[in-house]
């Protein structure tokens, strides 16, 4: 059997509004994860399989975790806001945004061990801070240079367009990060460690085989539709990321710069649903195990 680990980051609305250079929305910070939870809870309980969701805790509420905890899944720290330019922060900020949502989370009753940086970059100010708060491990890098390609593309076309962008590109070295599990150097977060496997580990998400490298992202598995594409070389655990709005229902309106920006949203919340089950049947039938990441970094690292 090959390690693999399935994840969901619950980003509020309001990050999309804020990608996207749409005015930003009135609603309840919990309004994505009250329209999407439900379905992402009962597909997984379809598939029988575990998850990691990514909590963004100033849009949880204390329902949302014990129910996600009541079904089985691992509930991971994803800042308290969601800042995507969270590497330049100081390093008081940094530490509330990981401590505040720490904080929230446990309160609501998770064991939280994990954390991902918005954005996907670990930065290593990120890193000695998630030591310093005694994390097990990060799944933050994400070295795609088709998906870093992708997002400037879509970055510059928009201030062509007189919009801007919320997001933030990162270094080009994260690049550089390896595709499996790794400690990595502390000044260099996208070097591995030669210093062995103690501290914070890091588990990037998936890229598949060169030339294209691409990330094993709903919003790629949506797009091409060939799960063969997502996976590592080599048979190195497997980390699929998807994020809450994949699964919005049909029926609830939204500022169709999002719908035409987003992949997924762009195909029938039923044909959604049946992608992912036919990329998990795909895997599964390659000998892929799925954990949450949690359980995924212990396995590694006993194994190693």
């Amino acid at each position: 059997m090959y390690l693999a680990s399935l994840s969901i980051d619950m980003d509020p609305l309001e990050c999309y509004h804020r990608i996207h250079g749409c005015e930003l929305p009135r609603e309840d910070p919990g309004v994505l994860m009250d329209a999407t939870l439900d379905t992402w809870l009962r597909l997984l309980d379809r598939l029988q399989a575990r998850a990691t969701f990514f909590l963004v805790a100033q849009g949880t509420k204390r329902e949302h975790v014990q129910e996600i905890l009541a079904r089985g899944h691992e509930v991971g720290n994803h800042t308290w806001s969601h800042p995507y330019g969270h590497s330049q922060l100081p390093r008081e900020e940094l530490i509330a945004q990981v401590s505040r949502a720490h904080d929230t989370l446990t309160a609501a009753g998770a064991e939280v061990t994990g954390f991902r940086a918005p954005g996907y970059h670990l930065s290593a100010l990120l890193y000695e801070v998630l030591s310093d708060l005694g994390y097990h491990y990060s799944s933050s890098q994400m070295g795609s240079w088709t998906y870093m390609a992708a997002k400037t593309a879509v970055r510059t076309l928009m201030v062509l367009r007189g919009r801007k962008s919320g997001s933030h590109s990162h270094p080009l070295t994260d690049m550089l990060a390896p595709v499996y599990p790794y400690a990595p150097c502390p000044a260099k977060p996208w070097q591995r460690s030669s210093h062995g496997e103690e501290g914070v580990i890091e588990i990037p998400v998936s890229r598949g085989p060169a030339p294209l490298s691409l990330p094993a992202t709903g919003g790629f598995l949506f797009l091409f539709r060939a799960p063969r594409l997502l996976m590592p070389p080599s048979r190195y655990p497997l980390v699929l990321n998807f994020h809450g709005i994949e699964l919005w229902p049909d029926e609830r309106p939204l500022d169709p710069r999002i719908l035409s920006s987003e992949f997924a949203l762009r195909v029938p919340l039923a044909r959604r649903l049946t992608i992912i089950e036919e990329a998990l049947q795909f895997y599964r039938q390659r000998e892929y195990l799925f954990l949450p990441l949690r359980e995924l970094a212990c396995a590694y690292q006993s194994k190693s």
